[in-house]
């Protein structure tokens, strides 16, 4: 497939190696990375909640993290 012909000229040179890069990436690499960027999100939900919390014990703050996973369930 032909890049020009799914994206305008005005698309700048950064972009277009981002479309490049991502057509190039094997499916199981994609999910790898989706898997890692989640696993950093949650992690800084979590982290979050501590700072939000800063007289909750772990268990609350895992009580916490629970409940907002199950909010979006």
């Amino acid at each position: 497939m032909n890049f020009v012909k799914c994206y305008p000229l005005a698309v700048d040179d950064l972009r277009r190696d981002d479309v490049l890069s991502a057509r190039n990436t094997s499916p199981a690499d994609k999910l790898a990375q989706a898997l890692e960027v989640m696993a950093y999100g949650l992690e800084v939900k979590r982290k979050n909640l501590q700072r939000s919390r800063p007289d909750a014990s772990p268990i609350d703050v895992d009580k916490a993290f629970e409940d907002w996973l199950f909010e979006r369930g």
